[in-house]
């Protein structure tokens, strides 16, 4: 069967290369821009603040503002409020070992952290005081006013050069960044917390108000004489709508250098420009939240459906072969790919959300089955396995190559609140990809001829590298990485088996066919062989004659 369809499969594959290369060509997207800061930057924070808690009538001075600046959600990581502030200090994720807010050593309009040097090595990799300590080479100073600020201020040997209390006593033009805690370390800040910031704020002054922390997406909005209305990104993420807490880093290093500080993980932020209605655009940052915390929730539900019925299916197919359990076998193969395409739909507004989401995969799944049975391999053992299989990695490829949103939210693609994923190949999307590999090399080993070590057994091979391929996932990539190496392998693995154990005359209508090949052809080389003794028997019987 391999040799039969690899010309057509090879034609496949160059379409599907050339298809996308004329996407990526002729797909045209608005590009993004970068904001201008012609005064100080000003990143005030509301630690916790989302796009729920934003409304006309809990903030509305604030929301009669959303019209002048690009907004967009943020990527907090779940991080506590004191781990966020140092994390916003350094550009990459960092702890000080515990969610309360210390309080800083303060020396008149200096502070100071005793503990900083602990927290370098809680944090790892992370540079602590990265964003003062490239201002401070270029004689600049980074100004905070709270206790939750100056963490994120101090330079890498834990000192603020310029500390205030209270926004009461703070100057806002006296640095080229400035960072507030709105809050003041006492929750969410209110409407009127807000406007005593805003009433301090410099008129050429850029201003991003952030959430910060918390579960789930903060609320970020940035504005300013350099800022235009729409929505905010960033290379990091390539999601519209959707940074995270180290491109606020990158952002305020980007008043110094294009080139960012060894270990900064964040990129500058963007606006993607649109005339969209600033409620409109709050209404889809909260459909994001919904989307991201919904899909991330159901991640164990669709895992363990998968490989219970498929071990059930197996069980039911070795008592009585019935022939409808190898395409729902391969249907359940394709709930991966299903899972990805029901981001076609918006699910998450319905309720029940998960109730939607499996009738969507559900059907996506069943359309996939349909498309691997649909040509003339359908009958041979395996091939439909295989088709699917080479269907999800297209599926996979062509999402990342475009940055498109299939995987994002997704129970086995990007899932950005549990893992920080944002855009590209997610770990869960590489364990389904491993998945669909080791199918593929496994049918390439079943045709394998024996050798020195005897013929090897595809079956036998499929399952052992399944299960190796889905130990290293796991310690490489995460638990749900090597979960999603089995999701994709165990029931297309098993809806070959059962495939083979179906009646020969009613499933492998194609290997038959090559048995009748073989059986005539046999006939022939055996008339041959016969036409040539009787040449033989006639040939003795007239030598006699010749010598006579």
């Amino acid at each position: 069967m391999l040799r039969r369809y690899a010309p057509v499969a090879a034609l496949l594959a160059l379409l599907f290369v050339v298809a996308n290369l004329l996407v990526m060509w002729g797909t045209k997207h608005k590009p993004a821009q970068t904001i201008k800061q012609p005064g100080p930057l000003v990143i005030v924070a509301a630690p916790g603040l989302t796009w729920h808690d934003v409304t006309q009538q809990r903030y509305p001075d604030l929301w009669s503002v959303l019209d002048y600046g690009a907004m967009g959600s943020q990527d907090t990581g779940g991080a506590c409020t004191p781990n966020a502030w140092l994390t916003l200090g350094a550009g990459a994720a960092a702890s000080t070992g515990s969610c309360t807010v210390p309080q800083p050593k303060v020396s008149g309009s200096t502070a100071s952290w005793p503990h900083w040097q602990q927290w370098q090595r809680d944090s790892g990799s992370a540079p602590l005081g990265a964003l003062a300590a490239a201002y401070g080479r270029r004689g600049q100073c980074v100004q905070a006013v709270g206790a939750g600020a100056a963490l994120a201020a101090a330079d890498p040997r834990g000192r603020v050069a310029r500390y205030a209390r209270s926004i009461g006593a703070a100057n806002l033009s006296a640095c080229a960044v400035s960072l507030v805690d709105a809050g003041a370390g006492r929750g969410v800040a209110t409407m009127a917390q807000l406007n005593a910031v805003f009433a301090k704020l410099p008129s050429e002054a850029t201003v991003v108000l952030t959430g910060l922390s918390g579960e789930g997406l903060g609320f970020v909005y940035t504005v300013g004489n350099g800022v235009t209305h729409g929505t905010l990104t960033s290379h990091s993420t390539r999601q519209p709508g959707l940074v995270q807490t180290s491109d606020l880093t990158a952002f305020a290093l980007g008043r110094l250098s294009t080139t960012m500080p060894a270990g900064v993980t964040g990129q500058p932020l963007l606006v993607l420009p649109n005339s969209t209605p600033s409620k409109h655009l709050a209404a889809s940052a909260r459909d994001l939240d919904q989307q991201l915390r919904q899909g991330d929730s159901l991640v164990w539900w669709l895992v363990g459906l998968v490989l219970v019925a498929s071990g059930a299916l197996a069980l039911v197919a070795r008592r009585s072969a019935p022939r409808w359990v190898p395409p729902v076998l391969v249907g359940l193969g394709a709930v991966p790919a299903a899972s990805y395409l029901a981001n076609v739909l918006p699910w998450w507004r319905w309720t029940p959300g998960p109730l939607w989401f499996g009738l969507i995969v559900l059907a996506w799944a069943g359309l996939g089955a349909a498309i691997a049975y649909a040509g003339p391999w359908r009958r041979s053992v395996g091939a439909p396995s295989l088709v699917l299989a080479g269907l999800t990695i297209a599926l996979v490829v062509s999402d990342a190559l475009h940055d498109s949103p299939l995987q994002l939210g997704t129970p086995l693609g990007l899932r950005t609140l549990a893992t920080g994923e944002h855009r590209g190949i997610g770990s869960a999307a590489a364990g389904v990809l491993v998945g669909c590999v080791v199918l593929l090399l496994a049918a390439v080993m079943r045709r394998r001829p024996a050798g020195a070590l005897g013929p090897v057994r595809g079956d036998v091979v499929v399952w052992v590298a399944a299960g190796v391929a889905a130990v290293a996932c796991a310690l490489l990539l995460g638990v749900v990485a090597g979960l999603a190496v089995l999701v994709v392998v165990v029931p297309l693995a098993l809806a070959a088996w059962t495939q083979g154990l179906l009646p020969a005359d009613t499933t492998i209508r194609i290997s038959r066919r090559e048995l009748l090949r073989e059986e005539r052809a046999r006939q022939r080389e055996a008339e041959a062989e016969e036409f040539a003794e009787n040449d033989d028997a006639g040939e003795a019987s007239v030598r006699p004659t010749d010598r006579r």
